[in-house]
């Protein structure tokens, strides 16, 4: 595991409470095939509500079966199907060739029907999968697949969120899939992050078997399990995670929870500094920690560190490069956020969203990047005060939630 830090610049001025930020980038390890993987145990939970039926639903079992095909003897999967009632069309089993055989008969009598009770189709699968047992090296995955909002049974988002978060505790990462125009993606979003896996968008029906793919072939290269970053500072700086990861701060140490990681996967995440320097030669900043393992000695580390500077080009000199990032990360929260507003039809808020988001470009030094950032925050503010068509909607917020993650704009991880 390696982990780096970017600062924006080396100086601050005197006697002036500034905000500077810091990109700190984690890169994990390829896989080494010549050591057995950890197994994998897997629910598959799909949605077979009316509006999945023909090819949707079709393509779904399809991706499903391929899926399974890839897993080992060893690995453990269930399959389960929802609309407004749940059936577990297989219980957790060996992935033996019996149970692959059982799996595909199961697969072609699903027919579409009813409304979406995705609360109940997801906690099945989950608590097949907390419930396997083996070992402490087992991956236990839920994967989560619809096309239509959560409609039946349990809806409220912070029930669901506190469910997410409990299943989390219990081991068990979620992957949220949304195929087509008509899911809510900042629910399934929202669960995919408390979950610790993330959201996958599938733009047609035909991208499933590439996206089930995908997300089983992440599932089965994790390298590095629970792994967490730890911030530690002094005294008179404010220091806060910008990227939306679980992040917990007190007695001056902030302790951000990554998850699992998989070969050769890249992340990015933005710290954001606030202080104020006295005396010319002053210093300020950060030290972060990279934990696996509770038992992990030596963990790698690095430092970030701000020093205050009389002369105004010293501490005007910044990494364009570490600011077109920053900027990226602004605009992108703040459309997230706006996007989520608009689909509530909460268009105050959304204005407030956005005047918060240019807000924070202007704490950055004006330049071309900064200024272009801010016109196209009002650009979008201007054509987003009405109803965004959904498509469009889902194609924003697709984009913002993957950049902010670092991931792709489907929803994969970042690889060098």
């Amino acid at each position: 595991m390696e982990i780096r830090i970017e600062q924006d610049g080396p100086c601050v001025p005197l006697r002036r409470r500034v905000v500077r930020h810091a990109l700190v980038g984690v890169s994990a390890p390829a896989m080494d095939h010549s050591v057995s993987r950890a197994p994998l145990a897997i629910s598959f939970v799909i949605d077979r509500s009316g509006s999945m039926a023909g090819s949707p639903l079709e393509l779904a079992c399809e991706a499903t079966l391929h899926a399974i095909s890839r897993l080992r003897d060893t690995d453990q999967f269930a399959i389960v199907v929802y609309d407004d009632e749940v059936e577990v069309l297989m219980a957790l089993s060996p992935a033996d060739r019996d149970a692959r055989a059982a799996a595909t008969r199961e697969l072609r009598g699903v027919t579409a029907r009813g409304t979406t009770d995705l609360a109940a189709g997801w906690e099945l699968g989950a608590r097949l999968v907390a419930e396997a047992r083996s070992d402490a090296t087992l991956v236990r995955r839920c994967l989560l697949l619809t096309d239509g909002m959560a409609n039946e049974g349990v809806t409220d988002p912070d029930e669901l969120r506190a469910r997410a978060t409990r299943w989390r505790s219990d081991g068990v990462t979620l992957t949220t899939m949304g195929l087509g125009a008509g899911f809510d993606e900042v629910l399934l979003g929202m669960l995919a992050d408390v979950g610790g896996g993330a959201l996958r968008y599938v733009r047609s029906a035909g991208d499933l078997v590439r996206q089930f793919d995908e997300e089983l072939g992440e599932a089965l290269e994790v390298v590095a399990r629970d792994v967490k970053l730890e911030l530690s500072y002094e005294r008179g700086i404010e220091v806060n995670c910008l990227s939306p990861f679980d992040a917990r701060s007190r007695a001056r140490q902030t302790v951000i929870q990554l998850g699992d990681l998989v070969s050769r996967q890249e992340l990015v995440l933005l710290i954001e500094v606030t202080m104020a320097l006295e005396r010319e030669g002053d210093t300020r900043g950060f030290c972060v920690r990279l934990q696996r393992s509770k038992e992990q000695r030596d963990p790698p580390e690095a430092h970030a560190l701000w020093t205050a500077a009389a002369s105004q080009r010293r501490h005007d000199a910044r990494d364009e490069s570490v600011v077109s990032i920053v900027v990226d990360h602004i605009v992108a929260a703040t459309r997230e956020q706006a996007l989520e507003h608009n689909m509530n039809g909460d268009y105050e808020r959304l204005h407030g969203v956005f005047e918060g988001g240019r807000a924070a470009l202007a704490r950055l030094r004006s330049d071309p990047v900064v200024d272009a950032a801010r016109g196209a925050l009002e650009d979008d503010q201007a054509s987003w005060s009405s109803p965004v068509p959904s498509d469009q909607a889902k194609e924003a917020f697709a984009s913002s939630y993957s950049l902010r993650r670092s991931r792709s704009e489907d929803g994969s991880s970042r690889r060098r």
